[in-house]
């Protein structure tokens, strides 16, 4: 996978070196946005010394393989946070970093110099120490945490401006669009255990062990994440892979129950998405989280403990981690503002996984569930746009929106599409971009190219824009010559003016008659106001609107009126 890999970033790198000038100056991107850089990390390899485990002290040394990509001079850039860099090295030869910015800058970074060169790769040394932190005030997620015997860290941060917080304890380009391949050995004192992404395997020490993990499917740096407590492995079979979770001694029969059905959700979203991307699988149980770490997901142990004592195995929350590895690992989002592609698809399988286990009703009231969370949050974190969103307060760098929001739109794409297209477009998207990055327009063209429709009017409508359709229902009767009953239903769409008015809407109308029977309709609303013609058996007596056994569209019922029979 990585001579692969290699080949074909020192086939890019050619055409670049022939086609781009790029300075010696600049900066890295910001986590909002994609800028080509002029070099590509291809692997970090690092050894962590973390015999103060659990405190947060510590000292290590990474190597980071760069590909070059002109044979002009540039800056590699790199960051590290309240970690002290000691001395750096370019094959071989001692440089200086120069730190850029002061570090309560959210764009704090480092940049090394490289001269002009010939040579394909470089590798690029850092030593470093200190005390790891997190993301600070005010919300401490992302970043490294200490407690309760557990040493563990958070790929990203809910309100650091920086997004990306593998820089709280790696020196690394925290970039989402850069993925590379890891290697890394965790060097701990007994009884302590290391563990982290990839393969693993373990040298036994006098006072402790050295836990070495390798991955060579690149990552996004946000995705690289270690834990460290007395753990004891709990594996599963019944997948193509086994599924080990990671749980302190105390915790390990709450995980043995809690994930039994792990196999089942890993086969099932192999059989719809193609087989799992990695070579291991695995969750740990940390102090806080959940967090879709590549291949080793982080899980929140109070999460578990409580699902174990209500006794649910269904552990939706896993199962969305798990949708996680094809659908923000294996594709990445460019950069965080395309974050909803990780977060909305995730939060759909939770739906596929209910469906998986309980039918199709069951998907249809996961979906409810989901809309009638966003509306609640909406008014708490305002009505935001699935991409490009604001993230200041009552916002936030992963706001609710991206994730029930998301994952209806997911569902109605579904609708819109059918089973069997909408399937092969899923496929395509992740097989065009396996192990890269995508960004909106790219999921947009891969269904459209697989489905042969143009769906820009679904992507301004539903991702770009802000807001959803606000639905008033007014159900007329009367009878026909042959004593038949006609209900008129008149759908108004009456949100605010800076939601716009939505086009080819689905609305499921379901008309309860006086003998019981209801009629379920789906009709599609394309105007402001329109009224449709349902004929029944017997007169109405109740009407619902997005209830019905077909689908579910992001909407709120403002009134439903059903009058009389005239």
């Amino acid at each position: 996978m990585v001579r692969a890999f290699l080949a074909a970033a020192l086939a890019v790198a050619a055409t670049l070196a022939q086609t781009s000038d790029f300075p010696t100056t600049g900066r890295p991107a910001s986590p909002l946005e994609y800028a080509e850089q002029p070099f590509d990390v291809l692997r970090y390899d690092a050894t962590l010394d973390f015999t103060d485990a659990p405190a947060v002290t510590m000292s290590g040394v990474c190597a980071a393989t760069i590909l070059r990509k002109t044979d002009a001079p540039f800056s590699y850039f790199f960051h590290l946070r309240d970690l002290d860099v000691d001395s750096c090295l370019l094959d071989g030869e001692r440089v200086e970093a120069t730190p850029r910015g002061d570090e309560s800058d959210p764009d704090f970074h480092y940049a090394l110099p490289l001269p002009a060169a010939d040579a394909d790769t470089a590798e690029i040394v850092v030593y470093y120490s200190g005390a790891m932190t997190d993301e600070g005030k005010p919300a401490p997620w992302g970043g490294v945490h200490s407690g309760k015997g557990n040493l563990f860290s958070l790929g990203v941060g809910f309100f650091a401006d920086y997004v990306s917080c593998a820089r709280h304890w790696l020196p690394c380009h925290d970039h989402p669009a850069d993925k590379a391949a890891y290697r890394a050995r965790f060097i701990v004192a007994d009884p302590y255990v290391a563990v982290s992404n990839g393969a693993s395997s373990v040298e036994r020490t006098d006072d402790g062990a050295i836990y070495e993990y390798r991955m060579d499917e690149p990552c996004a740096t946000y995705l690289l994440a270690f834990a460290i407590d007395e753990y004891v492995p709990v594996r599963f079979e019944g997948a193509r892979l086994p599924i080990t979770v990671y749980a302190a001694p105390d915790d390990s029969a709450a995980a043995a129950e809690t994930f039994k059905l792990a196999p089942l959700a890993f086969a099932e979203f192999e059989r719809r998405y193609g087989d799992y991307p990695f070579e291991t699988c695995g969750f740990v149980l940390t102090g806080l989280g959940s967090m879709e770490h590549q291949t080793m997901v982080s899980m929140d142990v109070e999460y578990v403990r409580s699902i174990w004592n209500a006794g649910d195995t269904v552990n939706a929350v896993a199962m969305h981690e798990l949708a996680h590895q094809w659908f923000g690992d294996m594709v990445t989002c460019r950069h965080f503002g395309e974050a909803w592609l990780n977060e909305g698809f995730a939060e759909y399988n939770e739906c596929v996984w209910e469906e998986t286990l309980f039918g199709r009703e069951a998907y249809l009231d996961a979906l409810q569930e989901k809309i009638d969370d966003y509306l609640k949050f909406a008014r708490r974190e305002g009505v935001l746009p699935l991409r490009n969103y604001p993230r200041e307060l009552p916002s936030s760098n992963y706001p609710y929106t991206i994730y029930y929001k998301g994952a209806v739109v997911v569902g109605m794409l579904r609708h819109e599409l059918g089973d069997s297209l909408f399937h092969a477009g899923v496929r395509d998207y992740l097989e065009r971009n396996a192990y890269a990055t995508a960004t909106t327009s790219i999921l947009r063209e891969a269904f459209e190219e697989t489905s042969g429709r143009d769906l820009g009017w679904f992507f301004e409508q539903w991702v770009e824009r802000a807001g959803y359709p606000i639905i008033e229902a007014t159900v007329e009767q009367r009878e026909t010559e042959d004593a038949s009953i006609v209900a008129s239903v008149t759908l108004r769409q009456t949100q605010p003016d800076e939601f716009g008015v939505y086009r080819r809407l689905p609305v499921e109308i379901g008309l309860t008659d006086e003998n019981g029977a209801t009629t379920h309709t789906t009709v599609t609303l394309d105007a402001p106001e329109e009224t449709f013609a349902i004929s029944l058996d017997a007169a109405v007596v109740e009407a619902t609107i997005n209830e019905g056994p077909t689908t579910r569209t992001l909407l709120k019922i403002a009134d439903v009126t059903v009058n009389p029979l005239q």
